[in-house]
């Protein structure tokens, strides 16, 4: 009867040993939140931006530099609004990323208890702006983290949404149009979080069945408009070459449908669209008069 109970114990001894690492292992399995830093390098356009960073009221992005709290690398661009600053939209962007993948994407921002400071963002993929402050906590996906002075009492992340990588990057847009009664939108950085990776071999497959390029008109007289048929999630890029197959001009597509200028010259030429990333390489022949 000892013995009995005693294998018991092991047992369920064991049990609990497997579920404590299980668990360690679910834990574990999250992916990290990368962050990156807001600097004059991948915020854009450069004329939104001021570098001096003790300049407010002159309805630009100031570049807070030296900041001892309320950071992760001491620096963020300020919207000053209480000063009477009324900054241009910017968009941040994220490079390096992994093609055909999808990530968390976060926004980080500065929210003092004292003040209304808030910060608005959208994905550049969406139509549509939030707005998140430190009153956004556990309601919208928005929480407090450490900061560079160790304390959590005002640095905050908040989740914008999915992407997807187009090519390589990811473009997060930021406003301070909001409401009068924000005095400040300081914006520190973004994150992103790997969620999944498509298979390339199934992506060309549903691209190969859903494309059905439109090139019109064909003849033209100056350009040609192309039509993909399907959502522009990666990057695609044209070609224009003459019949000896000389490149002429070369062109980046953005969205779904895209206007083409052909040379000057009257004849044929053949139109190459290619994304390597996806196996798509397609010619089509066009006639300018």
């Amino acid at each position: 009867m000892k013995s009995h109970f005693t294998n018991q114990k092991v047992a369920s001894s064991i049990l609990s040993f497997l579920l404590l690492i299980l668990c360690s292992a679910q834990i574990y399995a999250q992916e990290e939140i990368i962050f990156v830093n807001a600097n004059l390098n991948n915020v854009t356009p450069r004329e939104a931006l001021d570098s001096a960073s003790n300049v407010n009221a002159d309805n630009k992005w100031n570049y807070k530099v030296g900041v001892t709290n309320g950071t992760i690398e001491g620096t963020y661009f300020e919207s000053h609004r209480q000063a009477g600053d009324d900054a241009p939209d910017i968009t941040m962007t994220i490079s390096d990323l992994d093609s055909l993948t999808t990530y968390n994407v976060y926004a980080y921002f500065i929210s003092p208890s004292t003040q209304d400071w808030r910060v608005m963002t959208k994905l550049e993929s969406e139509n549509e702006y939030a707005i998140f402050s430190r009153l956004s906590v556990d309601t919208a996906n928005v929480e407090l983290i450490n900061d560079n002075d160790d304390t959590p009492d005002r640095l905050f992340r908040a989740l914008i949404g999915e992407a997807r990588a187009v090519g390589s990057e990811i473009k997060v847009n930021f406003s301070d149009d909001m409401p009068s009664e924000v005095l400040r939108s300081c914006i520190v950085g973004v994150g992103y979080q790997f969620l999944s990776k498509e298979d390339p071999a199934e992506v060309l497959s549903v691209v190969d069945d859903a494309m059905s390029i439109m090139i019109y008109p064909n003849p033209t007289s100056d350009f040609v408009l192309l039509d993909l048929g399907v959502d522009n999630y990666y990057s695609y890029t044209v070609q224009i070459l003459d019949v000896a197959g000389r490149l002429m001009a070369t062109q980046r597509l953005v969205g779904n449908k895209n206007q083409i200028v052909l040379p000057e010259k009257a004849g044929i030429y053949m139109l190459h669209l290619s994304c390597p990333m996806i196996g798509v390489d397609k010619m089509e022949r066009i006639v300018k008069n």
